[in-house]
């Protein structure tokens, strides 16, 4: 009898024991069933703020690339801006004639005109050219301004004009280059800016 009740306490232990065992082995699987799915949840937000940058990034690479296109494109347009210059008759109160014209289909403002003229220093020097601009008119297809220049020296003087887009953008033209210059730019920074890139910069098209 005694080693019946023996048989049935280790029987006892043994199934609570076979139970602790499982009961532990439950709970350690909610353990790490609950770290697996906190690891899946990190890896799915980090997968989620990877995606995010990479779409920022694509979309700041466009951007760029927009932005430049656009630059690229207002710039060719600025160059379709041309400057003449016209000999006129002995007797007259001006002795040249600078005509500025420009498409139709791209309209500018605040066209003027100076003339940058060489100093005995070796740098250049700006002049306003004596009169004011004439009513814009219609030529073929393009509007043009008449600017009357009092004198000129041939060898040592060349126009220099400035004008607004119409976008809002501000270019100075001087011997053939075109270039954007920031707002505030004016006639004096501009020729010396301009003068310097052609003396060290690429030659135009």
């Amino acid at each position: 009898m005694v080693l019946a009740l023996a048989s049935d306490t280790w029987t006892a232990i043994g199934t609570l024991s076979l139970a602790g065992i499982t009961a532990v082995a439950v709970v350690v699987g909610i353990v790490l069933a609950l770290l697996e799915g906190r690891r899946d949840d990190r890896k799915r937000a980090e997968d989620r703020a990877a995606a995010e940058r990479r779409r920022q990034e694509e979309r700041g690479e466009a951007e760029r690339r927009a932005a430049k296109e656009r630059l690229d494109r207002e710039d060719f347009e600025a160059r379709q801006v041309v400057m003449e210059e016209m000999p006129v008759p002995k007797g007259n109160e001006f002795s040249r004639l600078v005509i500025v014209s420009w498409p139709l289909i791209y309209p500018v403002k605040q066209v003027e005109v100076y003339i940058a003229s060489e100093q005995n220093s070796g740098g250049l020097g700006v002049r306003s050219c004596g009169h004011a601009g004439g009513d814009p008119y219609v030529r073929r297809d393009r509007r043009c301004q008449e600017f009357r220049v009092e004198r000129m020296d041939d060898r040592r003087e060349k126009p220099i004009i400035k004008f607004v887009d119409w976008h809002g953008n501000l270019y100075y033209q001087y011997r053939g280059y075109t270039r954007r210059f920031p707002q505030s730019t004016d006639f004096g920074t501009a020729v010396a800016r301009l003068d310097e890139f052609i003396r060290t910069g690429p030659k135009p098209d």
